[in-house]
């Protein structure tokens, strides 16, 4: 298992892969390569999720209420962690999908560029390349074999020019809840990234439908989830055309300053 970013969040991917292995059949924990996370997030799970932040270095607590963002990030800073927030955006209903192939219909990439799904065949170069232009747009790439889907079932693809092999773009989706927990039929979709020189070619809107048609024809799976910083309003306005929208939910994240040095997990 390969794994990309800083040294600290290398050994965070690490951790959570080990921890992984032994909480997987428990649905309050959800995984997609980066770190273990707790699924509902709770005051009363605070124990736990102390826990979660000091064996992997950081993790993140999903479906923490709006207006409850100041009690849980000063209850971690209590306890000696750091803390950093995400807007839980979500597919309102079931038509993401659907908006998906509308994106499709009504947009193309660039003439120029080639597009790859990774799968365990696929050359190492196309991986390399995913973590590349992820890790331009400051996004965090989970390691090759979620990227592969051998470890997780989802997908991922690379957007490349003919020719010169430069990515440009790329997309994910990976099953990271439990069969049984509260988030059964939704998945995390995100990972969108273009390259500076590309930007304005609706790129990330492309690959990100794609990725979205893949992810539900391979899992049935028709609902996505991701995190959006609340400043961040162009991934905001994307993702609205998909269908995944602003909820009334935080992801909380919560670090420990000894063993992730880091400013953030990711963008």
């Amino acid at each position: 298992m390969r794994f990309f970013g800083s040294a600290d969040q290398q050994a965070m991917g690490q951790r959570g892969a080990n921890l992984f292995a032994l909480v997987q059949d428990d649905p309050r924990f959800a995984w997609y390569g980066r770190n273990v996370t707790l699924v509902d997030f709770s005051l009363s799970e605070l124990d736990t999720f102390e826990s979660l932040v000091r064996l992997q270095g950081a993790t993140a607590g999903y479906r923490v209420r709006r207006e409850l963002e100041h009690q849980f990030r000063a209850a971690l800073e209590t306890r000696g962690l750091r803390s950093d927030v995400f807007g839980f955006s979500v597919s309102a209903d079931d038509t993401s999908v659907e908006k998906a192939r509308r994106v499709l219909r009504d947009f193309r990439l660039p003439d120029d560029l080639d597009v790859s799904f990774l799968a365990p065949d696929s050359a190492d170069g196309d991986v390399e390349a995913f973590a590349e232009i992820a890790l331009m747009a400051d996004v965090l790439p989970p390691p090759d074999t979620v990227l592969r889907g051998q470890a997780r079932r989802g997908v991922a693809l690379v957007a490349r020019e003919r020719g010169s092999g430069r990515p440009v773009g790329c997309a994910a989706s990976f099953a990271n809840f439990h069969p049984d927990s509260i988030m059964a039929d939704t998945c995390f979709w995100g990972m969108l990234a273009t390259h500076p020189d590309r930007r304005g070619e609706k790129i990330a809107l492309v690959l990100g439908a794609k990725a979205m048609i893949a992810m539900h024809e391979k899992t049935g799976i028709g609902k996505f989830s991701t995190g959006i910083r609340d400043d961040n309003i162009p991934s905001e306005r994307l993702c609205e055309k998909l269908g995944v929208v602003r909820s009334d939910y935080l992801i909380i994240i919560g670090m420990d300053p000894d063993a992730f040095r880091d400013a953030r997990i990711t963008k």
